[in-house]
């Protein structure tokens, strides 16, 4: 199991076993973290609060530049 596999699922339960057993702060190839994957692709709000609750790094920048809160905004327009 991945993060991007687990932001493809959508399952709260796949999330609540992922944030005990994976880096919650993990980059991939493209520099994006797990709630960056969450975000893009439209996580429940529940599995998004998971994830927060490990305090995660809202400032990290992907490759291209973009935090957290930057894909946050371009996703909602």
């Amino acid at each position: 199991m991945d993060w991007a596999e687990v932001s493809k699922f959508k399952d709260i339960e796949v999330v609540r076993v992922a944030v005990n057993q994976l880096n919650p702060n993990e980059r991939d190839s493209r520099g994006r973290t797990p709630i960056m994957l969450f975000v893009t692709n439209r996580m429940p709000v529940e599995g998004i609060k998971l994830l927060l609750e490990r305090n995660v790094d809202l400032e990290v920048e992907d490759k291209l530049g973009n935090t957290v809160l930057k894909k946050r905004s371009s996703s909602s327009k």
